[in-house]
């Protein structure tokens, strides 16, 4: 009886201590959650992300005449459906400001391709007010580099606006989206549809000429682009630009049996011979007959040792006064652009080396002549 009741008192003892500690836990789990909403309440919220933006005056002599012009070195903030931030968009914008009216300015949104790559080729190489100086299509050499006012800048006839897509240049996604969820086709046209639509709402430019001008990839962009905006906002454009023109990647590649891109070709080529005065004859049929004359020997050429019909390449070559040395040389074989003196194209290298180099003189500049 006696060890019975032991049993029971050392029963009674271990209810009462889990008990205790039973009751214990529940007070600490109060208390947590007590103290959680305040815990929330003194964590500040994260900084919602806003548009930022430079404006700096400046003027320019383009063929003999001084033009003044705004740049605009800014961001616009994007938004989906449920207007959540989803990126923001970096554009450089030089505008003339001696007008008041500008129903007959034209504006032009000017970009590269890649797809991937930013702006600052076409900017800084080409149509901005002011550009890098290369002297050729060779390698620069080492620094100090030069930068100065750009003669063939296109605001003697339109503004410009030098757009970054996401994910390139200053751009990049916000929120919870992320840069990748821009990369594709429609992403992309769809994005900047967008900017293009805020821009032109907040600059009042509606009733301004508009154009579009890409390079490479953003030939492929453009011609998206435009039947987007058409279809879906309405906006028209009075012209597109297409630099290194790619519509077909089948015409840029020199495959097999491929004889379309050896045809295409030879006009750059020969357009390209023609600026550098280096034609030792000029074709007397005109270029439409020259470039019948070469489909027709491509057309004609023979099998080749790999079963892929060949052109007679001297023979095109000849027709269109080509010397066969200019092939032969850094500016063709390297790849260069045609006119490096940036008239209506920029440097394109297919020497990695020589590509870095380049890359790394523009990226010095672009911020500083940004105003960035």
């Amino acid at each position: 009886m006696r060890t019975l009741l032991r049993w029971l008192g050392v029963c009674a003892v271990v209810l009462s201590l889990q008990t205790g500690l039973v009751a214990r836990a529940q007070d600490k789990d109060k208390d947590k959650d007590a103290k959680a909403p305040e815990a929330a309440a003194t964590t500040p919220p994260a900084t919602p992300p806003k548009e930022e933006s430079s404006v700096t005056e400046h003027s320019i002599k383009i063929g003999g005449q001084t033009i003044p012009y705004k740049a605009t070195a800014a961001t616009i903030l994007l938004k989906n459906e449920k207007e959540e931030p989803t990126a923001l968009i970096y554009y450089t914008a030089y505008t003339r400001s001696d007008l008041k009216d500008l129903s007959t300015r034209p504006v032009a949104f000017i970009y590269n391709g890649g797809p991937g790559s930013a702006s600052m080729w076409l900017h800084m190489g080409s149509f901005g007010p002011k550009r890098v100086s290369i002297q050729g299509p060779e390698a620069p050499p080492a620094a100090p580099y030069i930068v100065g006012d750009n003669p063939y800048c296109l605001l003697d006839k339109s503004d410009l606006v030098f757009i970054d897509p996401v994910g390139t240049g200053f751009s990049h996604a916000v929120g919870k989206a992320q840069d990748k969820d821009f990369w594709g086709v429609d992403e992309d046209v769809k994005s900047l549809a967008q900017m293009i639509n805020t821009y032109v709402n907040r600059n009042d430019r509606w009733n301004s000429p508009k154009f579009l001008i890409g390079e490479s990839y953003g030939t492929f962009r453009s011609a998206a682009l435009s039947n987007y905006l058409q279809g879906t906002d309405g906006m028209y454009f009075n012209g597109i630009v297409l630099i290194s023109s790619v519509l077909d990647l089948g015409t840029i590649s020199f495959n097999p049996s491929e004889d379309m891109p050896y045809i295409f070709y030879l006009p750059s080529y020969a357009a390209t011979a023609w600026y550098h005065k280096a034609l030792k004859g000029v074709c007397g049929r005109g270029a439409g007959v020259c470039g019948d004359g070469v489909r027709q020997r491509a057309d004609e050429g023979v099998e080749a040792d790999g079963g892929g019909k060949s052109g007679d390449g001297e023979e095109a070559v000849a027709v269109y006064g080509l010397e066969r040395r200019l092939f032969d040389q850094g500016g063709f074989a390297g790849g260069a652009a045609a006119v490096h003196e940036g008239v209506a194209a920029q440097p394109r290298f297919d020497d990695g080396a020589a590509g870095c180099e380049v890359f790394g003189i523009f990226l010095r500049f672009a911020g500083g002549v940004c105003g960035i």
